[in-house]
């Protein structure tokens, strides 16, 4: 996100793309769309942080399954209707029963779920905490709302000590690219 004079900063492909080619010191990189949306399990439901990302955001900020696995590479491939959810939720949709192959639905379209999280404790969040949030992969986000515009890129330098050099080369690349 970001405030530029009243506007919102949006991200599209094409900024991907040249921040892959310009920021060297970007390791990986992912476009992260988010919607507020029902998900139910049978007569259980939430309206919460629907996301839409790739399969490297879990390693980058650390969603690591409890049980099932995250978003892979073929899922994001072949459009899968697959989802992960945050520990809360999962609680909330299926108290202690597993949940991981069960089918939920998002904006009343159907959803395998592949995997859950355990608590998390956060010191930062964005949008609402990773508990209550569930994801899906970008390229299916794509069937359920627009996801041209990202409203957030999630990346990772190539060691940490260079992150604010990182960050520099991305606010660079998509300044040039969004003038």
């Amino acid at each position: 996100g970001g405030q530029r004079a009243g506007k919102q900063v949006r991200f599209e492909k094409a900024d991907v793309e040249v921040i892959q080619q310009e920021a060297t010191l970007v390791k990986t990189i992912c476009m992260e769309s988010v919607r507020w949306l029902a998900i139910s399990y049978e007569e259980r439901m939430a309206n919460t942080a629907i996301r839409g990302a790739c399969p490297a955001y879990g390693e980058m900020r650390n969603e690591v399954p409890e049980q099932g696995r995250w978003l892979s590479a073929e899922d994001m491939l072949e459009r899968r209707r697959v989802v992960f959810l945050g520990y809360r939720l999962r609680e909330k949709l299926f108290g202690g029963r597993p949940a991981v192959g069960e089918t939920v639905r998002i904006s009343g379209v159907r959803f395998t779920v592949i995997g859950t999280m355990g608590l998390k404790i956060q010191d930062s969040n964005y949008f609402t905490s990773d508990d209550e949030s569930a994801w899906i992969p970008y390229t299916t986000a794509g069937d359920l709302w627009n996801t041209r515009y990202a409203s957030v890129l999630v990346f990772e330098p190539i060691a940490p000590r260079f992150e604010k050099e990182a960050m520099r080369q991305v606010r660079a690349a998509v300044a040039k690219r969004q003038r």
